[in-house]
């Protein structure tokens, strides 16, 4: 019998023939040490697949041993990630377990390892979904407990289990410790602005939960009175404990919504004249003063009446009209017209861009015709616009030399 290291899992196993792995699951998982060969340790007499040629121990401890005689210590540290603690023969080690590690790495830089995530994702994307998809069916458990986790962040931003511990992990009803829930005491659990404060959660069993929310939504027929007409009518007992179904019908609701409400008679802050207000307008902060005037100066040196900027008189270009305007728009070019109208005037007088000489223009005499035109000086300098058209151009070429 072979006693053998298997390389992938480290464990020692005994055999009748010098195998590489101790089981199926390590083959599968070693391919890369199928082609390595396999050696004898000089301090153990096991047998190990080295990873190099010259590789003579089948671990560290044995390495150890071997130069030092003895087995090397050991030093018993606390995980930085799990805060476990941990034996190790190495100074140097902080966690655990390669998962710990990770973990680690992960929440101290989240933003560079996803992004690192991220290119990778979208250079490989078939490859990430296929790995992604074996992972969640070889680790099926701890991809539905992290899956329950992230749910119970979601619904009670991580408050579930602090209510559970809170509760002793029971009942608050019936004192059961089978099928638990998360109970909001106000309702608001399916609402767009739920309440996960922990004075607003409770452990219920799945019993007591259904229990109170019957209560809630019971829909008993109750008699109860119109507040408009005092007709009785019938109403479901869970409307009525919302404050809804106030009246009989459709017409005493708009009717009630259609009085007058209530006023009273309160001074203004400014001039101290009585006017008539609501309690409405005073719970949204209204209701202070009797009108617009005052409260235009009430509101003097606030940010809510800043001064305007000052205007000053100008002179339409067109009829000769005096209209006011700001200086930044005549220091801009702008408002020299007092209406569209005079400005489509204005436009259609302005002087034609070809009559307006170009200061890099100069006029010359045709050589042929003697007719006077423009020419670009650039263009006499090398020595072109010596004629008006093309047929004078023509006519000097083809005229016989003197």
């Amino acid at each position: 019998m072979y006693k053998i290291v298997c390389p992938v899992c480290k464990g020692l196993f005994m055999s009748a023939t010098l195998k590489r792995f101790c089981s199926n699951a390590c083959k599968t998982n070693g391919t890369k040490y199928e082609k390595k060969n396999i050696a004898k340790c000089i301090q153990c007499d096991s047998y190990f697949v080295q990873e190099r040629n010259t590789a003579r121990y089948c671990s560290t401890k044995c390495l150890y041993i071997a130069r030092n005689g003895v087995d090397s210590p050991k030093y018993t540290k606390k995980c930085k990630s799990c805060d476990n603690e941990f034996t190790t023969n190495r100074k140097d080690r902080v966690f655990c377990c390669e998962e710990c590690r990770r973990r680690y790495i992960y929440f101290t830089n989240k933003e560079v390892v996803r992004e690192k995530r991220k290119k990778y994702y979208y250079a490989n994307a078939d490859k990430a979904k296929e790995s992604s998809r074996q992972w969640r069916i070889k680790n099926r458990e701890k991809f539905l407990k992290s899956q329950s986790a992230s749910h119970d962040y979601i619904r009670f931003d991580g408050n579930r289990e602090a209510v559970l511990n809170r509760d002793n992990y029971q009942c608050v009803k019936c004192g059961s410790k089978e099928r638990l829930n998360v109970h909001h005491k106000d309702f608001s659990g399916q609402t767009d602005t739920p309440n996960h404060q922990l004075d607003n959660l409770e452990t219920l069993c799945d019993t007591c939960h259904i229990d109170v929310h019957k209560i809630r939504g019971d829909r008993s027929v109750v008699t109860t009175i119109c507040q408009y007409c005092g007709t009785s009518f019938e109403a479901w007992a869970c409307k009525l404990r919302e404050g809804r179904n106030k009246y009989c019908s459709e017409a005493c609701k708009l009717a009630k919504m259609s009085q007058p409400k209530a006023s009273f008679t309160v001074n203004c802050l400014v001039c101290g004249k009585e006017f008539q207000t609501t309690e409405h307008k005073q719970s949204l902060g209204k209701g202070k003063y009797c009108g617009r005037e005052c409260y235009q100066k009430a509101q003097i040196g606030t940010h809510k009446n800043k001064p305007k900027t000052k205007q000053i008189p100008t002179t339409c270009l067109t009829c000769g009209k005096e209209f006011m305007t700001t200086q930044y728009y005549l220091d801009n070019g702008r408002d020299k017209y007092c209406s569209k109208k005079c400005s489509n005037i204005g436009m259609r007088m302005k002087p034609k861009r070809e009559n307006i000489p170009h200061p890099s223009r100069v006029y010359v005499n045709c050589k042929i015709c003697g007719k006077e035109f423009h020419v670009v000086k650039s263009e006499i300098e090398k020595g072109r616009g010596k004629y008006c058209s093309r047929e004078c151009y023509n006519i000097a070429r083809n005229k016989p030399s003197a």
